[in-house]
């Protein structure tokens, strides 16, 4: 499979693609693999570029603040799409959301951060997190099942390549597979997560991407846990290698 420290450099390449999309007042709506183009390769060296492409999904954000509701027929990637994006799962129950954050603005790039997760988890483990589905015989009925796991929020956490994951990368794709929005960090909350920051730091690459502060509940205490690991780098670290 992929370095981990080529994937951390990815997803950071996508959450910052994201976060400009929420500057833009911009919903991708399929971020899936398919749709990341990578240039100037390099496994040796663990460094590729992404752009992220495909805007037939993508939607113009209100400027109020309105209820989130899923859709009839659903938008996005069957296999990355976030609950919110899916028809309605019979049997299980729809959360709506407050559709704000904590400072009372509009929620915003938090479909596309599920979809993040789903391709973290992906690249990290080498399979979908909702790999179970296969299990059906039928097409339909994997499908069926698919939309079912999304809603629930059930990924595959038994592979023992997951259970093998560091401990920090299990936490970034935990926090982004979430089935309430607002749980889920924005892009610009996620490339704080030391998954990112303290991996890209060890490798000569930039681990401060924003100045101001982390204003979500989900990234409370991860400044401060980071600079905890900062301070032990000049020890023996065999248990920090995923």
């Amino acid at each position: 499979g992929l370095q981990e420290r080529l994937i951390t450099r990815l997803m950071r390449q996508l959450l910052l693609a994201l976060d400009h999309l929420v500057t833009c007042g911009v919903e991708h709506q399929d971020v899936k693999p398919e749709n990341m183009m990578l240039f100037d390769v390099s496994l040796a060296s663990a460094h590729a570029e992404l752009k992220l492409g495909d805007f037939g999904w993508a939607a113009v954000c209100s400027q109020h603040v309105t209820e989130s509701i899923p859709l009839a027929t659903g938008a996005g990637s069957l296999w990355y799409a976030p609950p919110e994006l899916n028809p309605p799962v019979r049997g299980v129950p729809i959360e709506l959301d407050p559709p704000t954050d904590i400072h009372g603005q509009p929620l915003r790039g938090r479909s596309d951060m599920w979809s993040a997760g789903v391709v973290t988890y992906l690249l990290l483990v080498g399979h979908n997190p909702f790999n179970a589905a296969l299990l059906l015989q039928e097409p339909g009925a994997v499908d069926a099942e698919v939309l079912r796991l999304v809603a629930l929020g059930a990924f595959n956490r038994r592979s023992d390549k997951w259970l093998r994951l560091s401990v920090d990368a299990r936490d970034f794709v935990s926090g982004l597979v979430k089935v309430r929005p607002g749980a889920r960090p924005s892009p610009k909350e996620g490339l704080h997560h030391p998954f990112l920051s303290r991996r890209l730091a060890r490798s000569g690459g930039s681990s401060v991407f924003f100045h101001g502060p982390v204003v979500s509940d989900w990234a409370e205490g991860l400044v401060e846990r980071e600079g905890i690991w900062y301070r032990l780098d000049g020890l023996p670290q065999p248990g920090w290698v995923g």
